[in-house]
């Protein structure tokens, strides 16, 4: 029991993650907004990952 509890915790955890940068991301650009999104999932630079990820501790 426990350890499923765990994993719906972390499949909770990753989607509040994905709703979170898919609304900070259409809040940095609100036009072509699939687009962006997707473009931006695919190549992100280091910098750009390293920024997201900070952002992301203040939610949990």
């Amino acid at each position: 029991i426990l350890e499923s509890n765990d994993k719906s915790i972390e499949d909770h955890k990753k989607r509040r993650i994905s709703e979170i940068l898919k609304t900070e991301t259409l809040r940095e650009n609100p036009n072509n907004q699939d687009l962006n999104f997707k473009k931006k999932n695919k190549n992100n630079t280091p910098s750009e990952t390293k920024r997201k990820q900070k952002s992301l501790k203040d939610y949990f």
